[in-house]
């Protein structure tokens, strides 16, 4: 379905321009992300760039509500037709909107890290999540951009994986013996890690599932190796 509606509307001025602007919160959104989980890796604390994801984080939110303005005059235009197309962009700008939280929310983690993760444990409970996020990222924006069910299905199966090893990761480390501060900052990073995986399955859901089902489709618990 969500294919067939995008070959219909491909070329039209109304989608191809929310299409750009949802391209670049995904792209806004990865920048973030990058910072982030670098300064929590690296316990890098510096202005710059700090005041990039709140202005990121702005942008961003400013952009899902043009997005969520011009559904709502096209809507007003077009009352009986293009409903769906335009219940999947307001659900997936809200998700990407979620993942500038919660990567804001990750920077702010690593303003709580008082000394650096050692490299053993950057390398147990990060270093594999961080890889299979960043190819979430990459393979979202493709998928919803493209319609591509393939890659959808891996973004959705990326999710999997790191729901299943951040779980574990946060059960370990709740029963460490970790100094506080340390159990603390990468319990923190590891669960936004996991909601931003959560959220960027959410927007590839909507090339595969119906309107009714998008967010609730079956989760791939399988691993990726």
């Amino acid at each position: 379905m969500f294919k067939n509606l995008m070959d219909f509307w491909k070329g039209k001025d109304f989608l191809s321009e929310v299409l750009q602007e949802f391209g670049n919160m995904v792209d806004m959104t990865h920048i973030m992300y990058d910072t982030a989980i670098t300064s929590l890796m690296e316990h890098k604390k510096d202005e710059s760039s700090k005041k990039m994801i709140y202005s990121n984080d702005k942008k961003v939110n400013e952009t899902e509500k043009d997005i969520r303005r011009r559904i709502i005059e096209h809507l007003a235009i077009n009352p009986s037709i293009d409903v769906p197309t335009c219940l999947i962009l307001m659900s997936v700008v809200k998700d990407i909107e979620r993942v500038g939280d919660y990567c804001k929310n990750l920077y702010e983690a690593s303003e709580l890290l008082e000394k650096p993760f050692s490299p053993e444990l950057k390398e147990k409970y990060l270093t594999n999540l961080v890889q299979k996020l960043n190819e979430q990222f990459d393979f979202t924006k493709k998928a919803f951009l493209n319609s591509d069910k393939s890659l959808a299905e891996k973004v959705m199966a990326l999710e999997g994986f790191i729901i299943h090893h951040a779980d574990s990761f946060i059960d370990e480390l709740a029963r460490s013996d970790l100094d506080v501060n340390t159990v603390v900052c990468l319990v923190l990073g590891v669960r936004y890690i996991k909601r931003i995986a959560a959220h960027l399955a959410n927007t590839a859901s909507s090339v595969i599932m119906p309107v009714s089902d998008i967010d609730f489709y079956y989760k791939n618990r399988n691993h990726l190796e």
